[in-house]
């Protein structure tokens, strides 16, 4: 091993692995590890292949890396996915709780049927679906209702998953 390659293993390990205590670096500079290395092929050799498991742990390291970018990608990509659903359910239950009739209103046919039925203009059958069809209607407002809370909680888990934006 010449003389190059022995200083270019030597600064490499101690830039990147930093072989030695903090005080042991302190005592021996640069120089002196190449001179030892020059004289004592055997402890060349050493850094050497300590050189070479150093390099094979970075690229692990790098590869490790890599694969949790990765994942942070997918992840974040999976969140934002997920709140882009939840917030379009939120505003598809809003849309349809704003089209449905004014509450104030919803017993307006129950009323005309009663008058209709008070007059002997209606039978007892057609009182009973105004009732139900008040029902049903009060029944389909709160479930619209219950949609659009459960969406907005939805929503909010979604937004508060913590995942780095």
């Amino acid at each position: 091993m010449d003389h190059r390659t022995c200083v270019a293993l030597v600064s490499l390990l101690a830039v990147v692995l930093a072989p030695m205590s903090a005080r042991a670096q302190s005592d021996v500079t640069t120089d002196d590890a190449i001179r030892r290395a020059l004289e004592r092929p055997e402890a060349a050799r050493r850094l050497e292949a300590r050189l070479e498991t150093s390099r094979a742990r970075l690229e692990r390291l790098r590869a490790q890396r890599d694969d949790l970018r990765s994942e942070l990608t997918l992840r974040t990509r999976e969140a934002d996915r997920q709140t882009r659903a939840e917030r379009t359910r939120l505003d598809a239950a809003l849309d349809a709780l704003e089209v449905t009739p004014d509450p104030s209103r919803d017993a307006d046919l129950s009323r005309l049927a009663e008058v209709a039925f008070d007059a002997n203009e209606a039978s007892l059958t057609e009182l009973l679906d105004a009732f139900e069809s008040e029902a049903n209607l009060r029944l389909a407002r709160i479930d619209l209702q219950w949609e659009a809370r459960r969406a907005a909680i939805a929503l909010e888990h979604s937004l508060g998953l913590g995942v780095p934006r």
